[in-house]
């Protein structure tokens, strides 16, 4: 096993048409919520959630909470607790795999620029819940109105 600067050594002196053809393999990433967002957010209820993402080579649990923290966070979840190879036969079964090739592939290349803080989790998650409340509170008025 390599380190991620030896990774980023290999694959940056390899040839960039020889990259195409790389072997893609899944990989199964489970999300977890952390203490201190179940504390800060009495509402949420701890959970795990099972993701599968593509990539060339298996990401630790930071790279992967990098690559797809978007989709994570928006989930409210905040943690990436394991990534583990399996199948594509597992993956297709397991999850919805319809568009897997025209998914981001993980590569290790990539340029993580999205970093969200626990306060920015909790406020999204805050906003969510408003939301839907302010929905049945308008729903409830044209209800009422109609009456």
């Amino acid at each position: 096993m390599c380190c991620a600067d030896e990774r980023t050594r290999i694959i940056m002196s390899e040839n960039p048409l020889k990259r195409i053809y790389r072997k893609k393999h899944f990989y199964k990433v489970t999300w977890t919520r952390s203490e201190a967002l179940l504390k800060s957010t009495p509402w949420l209820k701890p959970a795990e959630h099972d993701f599968c993402m593509v990539g060339y080579y298996q990401p630790t649990c930071k790279e992967a909470e990098a690559f797809i923290g978007d989709i994570m966070y928006d989930r409210l979840f905040d943690t990436v607790c394991s990534v583990k190879e399996i199948s594509r036969e597992d993956a297709m079964r397991d999850f919805h795999m319809e568009n897997w090739r025209s998914q981001k592939v993980f590569s290790g290349q990539d340029s993580f620029t999205h970093k969200t803080s626990l306060d920015n989790i909790i406020q999204d998650a805050e906003a969510k819940a408003m939301s839907s409340v302010e929905h049945v509170v308008q729903k409830e008025n044209a209800i009422n109105t109609e009456r």
